[in-house]
């Protein structure tokens, strides 16, 4: 079984990619949802994923328009592990409210972009099963916490 990989495409063009991939024999997956009935946008706008086998298929998937690269390293491709994929897959086809949310890892500096606290900086704890924003004042060494949505947050630019 081939491995899956990321494909970073032109704006726009994901599910254009995903058919032609598809139309070549090559297994490819454009995770999408319906903000309206006619419209579809994806879960990871520029980016498709597909399946194939380095180096035997690497020229026919790069070949394919408007796909800018198959993401990786200096080395070359990077697999991304089934279960991440098959668990994107099955979010993408249940009738629950999904939504794209920042990627964000305990300990980062966020900044709020919107509600209430819009424009405040803080860190990103788990605090009893939630995540929550602490807002320091190290001069004085105490802090201030809130619950807050993490769809209101952004990493912090270092």
């Amino acid at each position: 079984m081939s491995d899956w990989y990321g494909l970073h495409v032109r704006s726009n063009c994901e599910k254009l990619v995903s058919e032609a991939l598809s139309r070549k024999g090559i297994e490819a997956f454009f995770p999408s949802f319906r903000p309206k009935p006619d419209r579809e946008k994806p879960y990871f706008p520029g980016y498709v994923f597909c399946r194939f086998t380095p180096p035997v298929e690497f020229v026919p998937v790069i070949r394919t328009p408007h796909v800018i690269r198959v993401l990786g390293d200096h080395r070359g491709p990077i697999s991304i592990p089934v279960s991440e994929i098959e668990s994107v897959r099955m979010l993408s086809t249940v009738p629950l409210q999904v939504q794209r949310c920042p990627y964000l890892a305990v300990g980062d500096e966020v900044m709020i972009h919107c509600g209430p606290l819009a424009g405040a900086h803080g860190r990103l704890i788990r605090f009893r099963g939630a995540y929550r924003v602490i807002c320091s004042v190290h001069l004085l060494q105490q802090s201030v916490i809130a619950d807050l949505d993490v769809t209101w947050l952004e990493r912090r630019a270092s």
